[in-house]
């Protein structure tokens, strides 16, 4: 069956992307000492469960993408579609439920997207950089110890996890945990049109232990092995969609290196409406604090989110060295004599070494002349014959120093 156009994979700038993270996932295998960062829901950066991937495949698709961090008023204005990665176990907390369902309360169709977490790429990073034949034994050992690390850090997490949980008190579903869980191996996602038909059958890889418990009325769109990934929420009158997804793993960072699962991420893109702007969270964390810390915040993170840091601290360099260059230098100060500057004797005696450089005898005695006519500063003779301003007489006797 010819695939349609939701299975392509990503447009040449996503390709670009997945690629450079796949550079650096081998760089990093054959020894280099910067590891990934792992993070969960990073909006920027190379974090291994990071979704800036995911934002360049949507703007690659013709989206305009707002990518923040937490769900806010602002960053939801003038939006119609809006992407919320949980990082948390959930529910999201009734802040952010607030904002949301503001969202859904404006005039208009919405469209609302629910991701819930599922797992750590980086166990699967670690264990493929591990498994490789051409690390150092100190080289392994780290990738092992990272690789545990990682392991006992997501059981923690979902030791702690509930066994079924609702995502938004605006849902009628449920994030789920599946029991029997799965081995990273590789999984058919089959997605229906509308939630009716066969549908067609998408290969995933990844470990898949969340899925969703669909409401009574809610319509089940994705599934896997006959269990539900992606399910429909909400279809009201007023025409908002508001869509669960169980699982983030297809569309992380690390997970998008996956063919399969880059289809799958493209399938997922497809159900954004047409020219929808989108507001896209990396968590559904809210911050509590009055709109002046919201902006302060706002002022900070325009600093400390890469790469502003090295903008600021060149511009802080360059400011520096302004002032440098305009600051005293200090020591003491060399005075010179005033009495050289007001002594008048000595530009006459620079205009008369000027003009005997030129050679001119007659310009020379003519200047003299007019000089000892009008009188010099402090004679006694002359003053009071000087001449109207431009109406100097210069006569063309001649005379000797």
């Amino acid at each position: 069956m010819t695939p349609p156009p939701c299975q392509t994979v990503a447009s040449r700038g996503h390709a670009l992307i997945v690629s450079a993270l796949l550079a650096a996932a081998l760089l990093t295998a054959a020894g280099c000492t910067r590891e990934p960062p792992s993070s969960h829901g990073d909006i920027l950066g190379d974090s291994l469960n990071g979704v800036s991937a995911f934002v360049g495949l949507l703007r690659d698709r013709g989206h305009s993408v707002s990518a923040a961090s937490s769900v806010s008023e602002s960053a939801l204005a003038r939006r119609d579609a809006a992407i919320v990665f949980v990082a948390g176990p959930g529910p999201i907390d009734d802040v952010a439920a607030g904002h949301l369902e503001s969202f859904l309360a404006r005039p208009g169709s919405q469209w609302i997207l629910l991701v819930g977490r599922d797992g750590d790429w980086a166990v699967d990073y670690w264990r493929f950089v591990a498994g490789r034949e051409d690390l150092t034994a100190i080289q392994r050992q780290r990738a092992r110890d990272n690789l545990q690390q990682a392991k006992d850090s997501l059981e923690e997490w979902y030791r702690d996890l509930p066994a079924s949980t609702f995502i938004a008190r605006f849902s009628a579903a449920d994030l789920t945990v599946r029991a029997e869980g799965s081995d990273g191996g590789e999984i058919n996602v089959t997605i229906r049109s509308g939630g009716d038909g066969e549908g067609i059958t998408l290969p995933g890889h990844w470990t898949w232990r969340r899925g969703v418990d669909p409401g009574a009325a809610d319509g089940v769109e994705w599934e896997v092995d006959g269990a539900a990934l992606l399910v429909r929420s909400i279809d009201d009158t007023s025409g908002d969609t508001i869509l669960v997804l169980g699982s983030d793993m297809p569309l992380l960072n690390a997970g998008l290196v996956d063919g399969g699962n880059r289809q799958i991420a493209a399938a997922l893109v497809n159900l954004v409406p047409v020219g929808a702007e989108v507001a896209l969270f990396g968590s559904s964390q809210w911050r509590p604090g009055s709109q002046d810390d919201e902006a302060k915040e706002g002022a900070w993170r325009l600093v400390t989110v890469p790469p502003h840091p090295w903008i600021a601290a060149q511009l802080l360099l360059g400011l520096l060295l302004f002032c440098w260059s305009r600051a005293p230098i200090f020591g003491r100060a060399r005075v010179r004599p005033a009495a050289a500057v007001r002594d008048f004797g000595h530009h006459v005696d620079a205009l008369g070494r000027l003009l005997a450089k030129g050679g001119d005898t007659a310009t020379s005695a003519a200047l003299l002349a007019e000089w000892d006519r009008i009188g010099r500063p402090g004679a006694g003779h002359g003053g009071g014959d000087r001449p109207e301003k431009g109406k100097l007489d210069i006569q063309p006797e001649a005379r000797t120093r």
